[in-house]
Protein backbone atom coordinates (compact mmCIF):
# COMPACT_ATOMS: atom_id res chain seq x y z
CA UNK A 1 0.00 0.00 0.00
CA UNK A 2 2.82 2.17 0.55
CA UNK A 3 4.29 1.92 -2.43
CA UNK A 4 1.12 2.79 -4.25
CA UNK A 5 0.80 6.02 -2.27
CA UNK A 6 4.46 6.92 -3.22
CA UNK A 7 3.84 6.46 -6.89
CA UNK A 8 0.89 8.53 -6.68
CA UNK A 9 2.43 11.27 -4.80
CA UNK A 10 4.98 11.21 -6.96
CA UNK A 11 2.54 11.33 -10.24
CA UNK A 12 0.62 13.98 -8.28
CA UNK A 13 4.01 16.14 -7.81
CA UNK A 14 4.83 16.03 -11.58
CA UNK A 15 1.09 17.45 -12.23
CA UNK A 16 1.49 19.94 -9.60
CA UNK A 17 4.84 20.76 -11.23
CA UNK A 18 3.10 21.19 -14.57
CA UNK A 19 0.63 23.05 -13.55
CA UNK A 20 2.66 25.51 -11.19
CA UNK A 21 4.84 26.48 -14.59
CA UNK A 22 1.72 26.98 -16.74
CA UNK A 23 0.16 29.39 -13.61
CA UNK A 24 3.84 31.21 -14.11
CA UNK A 25 3.35 31.09 -18.20
CA UNK A 26 -0.08 32.53 -17.78
CA UNK A 27 0.98 35.61 -15.73
CA UNK A 28 3.96 36.20 -18.03
CA UNK A 29 1.55 36.18 -20.71
CA UNK A 30 -0.68 38.72 -19.20
CA UNK A 31 2.32 41.05 -18.62
CA UNK A 32 3.47 40.32 -22.27
CA UNK A 33 -0.22 41.31 -23.29
CA UNK A 34 -0.20 44.30 -21.08
CA UNK A 35 3.16 45.66 -22.01
CA UNK A 36 1.69 45.28 -25.59
CA UNK A 37 -1.45 47.01 -25.01
CA UNK A 38 0.43 50.06 -23.56
CA UNK A 39 2.99 49.97 -26.63
CA UNK A 40 0.46 49.77 -29.15
CA UNK A 41 -1.78 52.39 -27.64
CA UNK A 42 -1.88 56.27 -28.18
CA UNK A 43 -0.56 58.02 -25.25
CA UNK A 44 -3.95 59.70 -25.31
CA UNK A 45 -5.47 56.15 -24.52
CA UNK A 46 -2.73 54.49 -22.92
CA UNK A 47 -4.63 52.98 -19.70
CA UNK A 48 -8.25 53.83 -20.21
CA UNK A 49 -9.27 50.72 -19.70
CA UNK A 50 -6.67 50.01 -16.64
CA UNK A 51 -5.18 47.01 -16.33
CA UNK A 52 -8.29 45.04 -17.60
CA UNK A 53 -7.16 41.86 -19.09
CA UNK A 54 -10.13 41.55 -21.17
CA UNK A 55 -9.87 44.80 -22.19
CA UNK A 56 -6.18 44.80 -23.06
CA UNK A 57 -6.93 41.33 -25.48
CA UNK A 58 -9.93 42.93 -27.25
CA UNK A 59 -7.18 46.11 -27.98
CA UNK A 60 -4.51 43.89 -29.15
CA UNK A 61 -6.70 41.53 -31.10
CA UNK A 62 -8.23 44.29 -32.84
CA UNK A 63 -4.89 45.93 -33.62
CA UNK A 64 -3.52 42.26 -35.03
CA UNK A 65 -6.87 42.39 -37.27
CA UNK A 66 -6.33 45.49 -38.43
CA UNK A 67 -2.97 44.93 -39.28
CA UNK A 68 -3.77 41.97 -40.96
CA UNK A 69 -6.40 42.64 -42.96
CA UNK A 70 -4.18 45.93 -44.36
CA UNK A 71 -1.26 42.85 -45.28
CA UNK A 72 -4.24 41.12 -47.37
CA UNK A 73 -5.30 44.24 -48.76
CA UNK A 74 -1.72 45.48 -49.79
CA UNK A 75 -1.25 41.92 -51.44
Amino acid sequence: MAKVQETIEESLGAVREGLAKMEQDVELLKQLLFEADLFLSTPSLALQHGLNPKEALTHVSSLYHDYSSEMIRLR
